[in-house]
Order: structure tokens, then sequence, then C-alpha cells
């Protein structure tokens, strides 16, 4: 169920397909924490919208909009590497409006969340609440472990995380 979420979160409104052989494009792991941080506050926010009816309260329905605040700074940090990972994956160059990657991540968040069922739900706001107190560079580091474990042989997702060897990634 949580790899099913972290996968999901690599492959909504993307339209990009792999083939039958691994050729998804690789993203280094600073790229991938770099995606993390900056889609996770948005992310957050729709799952407390989702979950908290679901659960009829929890550690995100009491502190998700805070959690999102805190880690919003350090995802801003990381908006460029992000619009570049999917200018990538995408082929195409995006618009570098704020308010228009704010959109495209509220609307990716918000399909993501759409997906979650209860059990699910119970599962992300126990270990929001084990993770929230870690900072923010931590707190992304560790969703972003879990995203490459859930994408790692999910052809559908149009990318993978490969070790980087001088700069340079083996495959992709």
């Amino acid at each position: 169920m949580l790899k099913t979420l972290l996968a999901a979160t690599a492959s909504v409104s993307l339209a990009v397909s792999a083939t039958a052989a691994d050729n998804r494009i690789c993203i280094s792991e600073a790229e991938n924490e770099a995606l993390v941080a900056n889609l996770l506050p948005s992310l957050l926010t729709q799952v407390e919208r989702r979950c908290t009816p679901m659960l009829g309260g929890g550690y995100l329905a009491a502190n998700g909009d805070a959690l999102a605040d805190e880690l919003s700074a350090y995802g801003q940090a990381s908006e460029a590497t992000t619009v570049t990972v999917f200018e990538r994956v995408l082929r195409t160059d995006l618009p570098r409006d704020p308010a228009l990657l704010d959109a495209g991540r509220t609307m990716m968040a918000a399909g993501i969340a759409a997906s979650l069922d209860e059990r699910a739900c119970e599962t992300i706001d126990r270990l929001t609440a084990s993770l929230a107190p870690l900072p923010a560079e931590n707190f992304a580091s560790v969703f972003a472990l879990f995203l490459e474990m859930g994408i790692a042989d999910n052809k559908d997702v149009p990318w993978r995380v490969c070790r980087m060897e001088n700069g340079v990634s083996g495959a992709g």
C-alpha cells in the first residue's frame, strides 16, 4: 500500500511510457530527494484533506498544515531541480511561472491523495507522526528513499533512481 502510494507519486500526470527493457530516464539520488522535498508540502496538505474525514482525526489532522509549512522552505529551495527533472522526463520545457508550478504540484498531490484508502491513510498518518520530529532535510530524505524503493521495479514510472558514477548516470 505504501509502495503503491510512493509509485503513484512518481507516475501521476506523466504520459511517458517505458518499454520492456528498462530504458527509463535515470535521475540521481540528489534529484530524487529534491523532487520529493518540493512535492511533499502539497502532498501532505492533500493527504490531510483526503484522510481526515476517513480517520476522524489523527496526526495530520492536528499537525498537517504546520508540518507542510515547515517543509515548504526546504522544498522551495529544490524547485529548480524538480522542474529540470520533470523537463527531462517529459522531454519538454516547462513554464517557470510560480503560480503554474504551484498548480501542477497541487494537481499531482491531489491525484495521489485521491487514490488513498483508509488503511493507506492510517499508515501515512502513523509514518508522518513518527518522522515529524526530524529536520526537514531528513524528513524529505526518508520519503525519497521510500519513493526510490517504490519505483525501482515499476516500469510504469518513467524514471528510476540510478547510482551516478563520476556525475554521469549508468543508463537512461
